[in-house]
């Protein structure tokens, strides 16, 4: 599917990175962070979808979010 979507212009790209932290002792506060950032993105070629040579449109969504060990 994502190869006849990019023949016709479109493209599509998701990613997804998770980091698991630990702080064993020392510092304010011992125990666990997780963090995780997700990004997807849509460009389409206006030429190839609807003959406007030249036109892009791109759309992108962005996300972070987390966990400390009181939420575990």
């Amino acid at each position: 599917m994502r190869t006849s979507l990019y023949e016709n212009g479109v493209t599509v790209e998701i990613t997804h990175k998770s980091d698991l932290l630990k702080n064993t002792k020392g510092g304010f506060r011992v125990g666990y962070v997780w963090l995780a950032n997700t990004e997807a993105a849509i460009s389409m070629d206006m030429g190839k979808l609807v003959g406007w040579d030249g036109g892009t449109v791109f759309i992108q969504y962005h996300s972070q979010h987390g966990m400390t060990s009181e939420g575990f």
